[in-house]
């Protein structure tokens, strides 16, 4: 079964805690979702991200993008 992957990124150099909401541009397999959050763990993303901004290439090599959801100044 396939569903789409949601997560949340962290930002660097942010005094307070600050996260990007993101989404896979694809379905993703339902077993692949935690080996991909592991990978997502460990990105820290420096602000500003635009909506639409690519966080993650080809994940896992599974041809699936990472891409932010929401903007953040």
């Amino acid at each position: 079964m396939k569903a789409y992957f949601t997560s949340l990124i962290r930002c660097k150099d942010s005094g307070r805690i600050e996260v990007v909401p993101v989404k896979s541009t694809q379905p993703v397999e339902m077993e692949m979702f935690l080996p991909i959050s592991r990978v997502l763990s460990r990105i820290y993303v420096g602000k500003p991200v635009r909506r639409g901004d690519v966080i993650c290439l080809n994940v896992l090599n599974q041809g699936i993008n990472i891409v932010a959801t929401k903007t953040v100044e």
